[in-house]
């Protein structure tokens, strides 16, 4: 083989391992949640004691800079959620009566727990550490495979942990003249869509003298 053979081969070497390093580098870089006026979203309900907002972010862009997830590739509904509470009571949200609807999905579909919305982001270790292995020098390919997978758990950890603190159920009670915002996450994989026609959630809210209020928010 030529020189410039040679030379050719060395080059497809390096940018392939370049790409499998970055491939075997497992890490998690979401933002947090936006924090802005109730009255700056188009899609709320208002009464005397509460404004309610509601927005979708069933979006591979929303998804991605909230979860650093795609998770329209993985069936994972996030709708952010924020309650102004205007009165002088109370508030329990109850994020276990929620409800999503849409003209594409069959039946209403009931919020998720943060442990099944980790489950679903998690990431993989098989290819992470096939990057690694490609390579290192073959005595060195166990300490790499290992590595890889430890820094895929902890990055695994710190996605199941920003899902679980922005999770609206983990936060769930607006005090009087307080607001709150979180996540309701569900699962649309029965339905296996990507997209949702005509979206609309269903809210539900107990005040501290035992008021139920139900409202429905067109999306």
């Amino acid at each position: 083989m030529g020189i410039v053979a040679r030379l050719k081969w060395l080059h497809y070497f390096i940018v392939l391992s370049f790409c499998l390093v970055n491939s075997g580098c497992a890490t998690y870089s979401a933002c947090q949640l936006p924090s802005r006026s109730v009255y700056s979203y188009a899609s709320r309900y208002e009464d005397e004691d509460l404004i309610v907002v509601a927005e979708n972010y069933y979006t591979r862009e929303k998804s991605t800079t909230y979860f650093d997830n795609d998770l329209t590739q993985k069936f994972v509904v996030p709708i952010f959620i924020v309650v102004n509470n205007k009165s002088d009571k109370e508030y329990v949200i109850e994020t276990g009566s929620f409800g999503l609807q849409a003209s594409n999905i069959k039946s209403e579909l009931k919020p998720m727990a943060s442990d099944e919305v980790a489950k679903k982001i998690k990431r993989g270790v098989f290819w992470r550490t096939l990057g690694w292995c490609m390579i290192v020098p073959i005595i060195t390919i166990p300490a790499a495979a290992i590595g890889s997978g430890i820094q895929t758990g902890n990055v695994n950890k710190q996605a199941k942990t920003d899902v679980s603190n922005k999770n609206l159920s983990v936060n769930n009670r607006v005090m009087p003249k307080d607001t709150t915002k979180g996540v309701v996450f569900f699962n649309a994989e029965g339905d296996r869509i990507k997209l949702l026609e005509n979206p609309k959630i269903k809210a539900v809210f107990i005040s501290s003298d035992n008021k139920k209020m139900e409202v429905v928010i067109k999306l």
